[in-house]
Parts: C-alpha cells; structure tokens; sequence
C-alpha cells in the first residue's frame, strides 16, 4: 500500500506547503496535527514531503492538513464556485432552478467563527448575506449541527473531500475548493427555503378523496380529467408527477397544487419572487 506523504507542514501558526519550506529541520514546522516537529525531505529521488523528526507516524496529519488547508485557501482566494440553488419539493415534479451555478467573491472571510452556538469550518459574507462553509474530509456535518443552522437561518453549503487524493498539491486544492461543483452541497439556503415556503402557502390545499381504489382530487386546474362537467385528477397518474404538484402529504390525505400561479421554470420562479416581495 503506497505511503501517503505529508504536504502541508504548520510554521508560525500558518500551514506552508512542502515546495515553501527550507530543507532539513531549518523548516521550523510542526505537524498540523500532533504539532511534533517536522523535517523537511527535499531529496533527489523521493517525492518532497514532511516527516515527522521523532520517526513516529501520525494518524491524522494528512487529514488535518487537507482540513486546514481548505480553510486558509478560501481565506486567502475569496472566491468559490457554488452549485445551483434548487427547491426540491415531496413529490415527483423536477427541482425548481432558484438561482444557477455560478462563481461568486467571498467579500470577507473569518475561520471558525462563533455564531451564537455554531463554529462553521468557514463564515464568509457574500455581498449582503452570510455564508456558512463547512469541509467534510473525515466526517460530514452531524444532524445537531444542520438543525441548528436551519434554526440560524443563515445559508450553509458543504465541500466534500472526502474522497480527495491525499498527495494535493495546492493546485489541485484550490481547484475542488474554488472551481468544482459537484463536491459541493447545499445544507441550507435561506432564499430557496423562504420561496419553498411561500409557494407552499399561496398554493391550494386540495383533500385527496378515496373512490373504490382510485386517489381523486377534486377541481384540477389544467383539467387533467373531466366527468359531468367536473375537473378532476388521479393522484397517483396525474399530481405525482405534475409539474405544478409541490406537496403530497406522507399520509396521502392531501396535496399543495401550484396550479393557480403555475411556476414551474425559473423564470417565472423569478416573477412569483419580484410579486412576493412587492406585497410582503
């Protein structure tokens, strides 16, 4: 099993890769992790990396200085590339595109900074919101932790590393940090979950009705079916997978039908939102 070196050594309180650092013990680095003193190897033959002086291994460096690492690039680069914001409804209807992918500049950055009772890996502020930023290397963010951040209301986005390569360099770093997308997930987003909620509100509650074997709901407002002159749909044919079904309780006793302001594409997610907000 390939040996995995030790990139990152921590010099004054600063993590500096291998390719910064002087030969030998004049490096003055700690191991990031157990904070041992380091050499560094900058021979001819192997690849340049940290050891640590005492000859023990330590379980954790590699890991710890990937973690760390994250955090001083985006510190230092303000910038991130985040995925689409999309509203995903309990149905079977596609998500709702509220804002694309797109690169945005972290105005400022501070490293686990206390928010009333949270410690994110990153809080960076985006134009005028905030931005949780947290990096999962060896443990994703736990269920405490993203209650209480849907409870802060404060937008969090999750970079997975988890599978990363443990020889970065700090180029490969800074491109899954900075450019990739797909390592990259919405815990929370206040904007997409406050629209969620509001189009929950202005749509219509209709009573799934029981008829012999059939889930009817009565008054379809694209008149999926019509018997005497009456609209009516299926749920399970019609609504489930409706572009305008946004809700369909767990008991299926009842469902949110967006069939009055019919937003289905983001723009005219984007029209509902300027109307909302002109009468909130």
């Amino acid at each position: 099993m390939k040996e995995i070196k030790l990139p990152f050594g921590l010099k004054d309180d600063t993590l500096i890769h291998i390719s910064q650092a002087e030969q030998g013990i004049a490096c003055g680095c700690v191991c990031p992790s157990c904070r041992a003193t380091l050499v560094a190897r900058k021979g001819s033959i192997k690849i340049h990396h940290f050891a640590h002086q005492n000859g023990q291994p330590c379980q954790y460096a590699v890991e710890t200085a990937l973690h760390l690492a994250s955090k001083q690039l985006l510190s230092e680069c303000h910038e991130i590339s985040l995925p689409s914001v999309d509203i995903r409804f309990r149905s079977y209807r596609e998500p709702l595109t509220v804002t694309p992918a797109a690169t945005y500049r972290l105005d400022e950055v501070w490293e686990e900074r206390r928010t009333e009772d949270i410690v994110p890996d990153l809080l960076a502020r985006v134009g005028t919101s905030m931005l949780m930023i947290e990096i999962y290397v060896t443990h994703p963010i736990n269920p405490t932790k993203l209650d209480k951040i849907r409870r802060l209301g404060i937008s969090a986005i999750e970079i997975d590393l988890s599978s990363a390569s443990r020889d970065f360099s700090p180029a490969s770093l800074r491109d899954a940090l900075v450019n990739q997308t797909k390592n990259k997930a919405w815990l929370f987003n206040a904007n997409a979950e406050e629209l969620k909620r509001h189009l929950l509100q202005t749509g219509e509650r209709k009573d799934v009705i029981r008829r012999g074997c059939a889930l009817h709901v009565d008054y379809c407002p694209i008149n999926a079916r019509i018997w005497q002159d009456k609209s009516y749909a299926n749920v399970i044919d019609d609504c489930i997978n409706c572009e305008y079904c946004f809700d369909l309780s767990e008991d299926k006793n009842a469902l949110i039908c967006g069939g009055l302001h019919k937003v289905t594409t983001s723009g005219a997610l984007c029209i509902f939102e300027k109307h909302h907000n002109s009468t909130s």
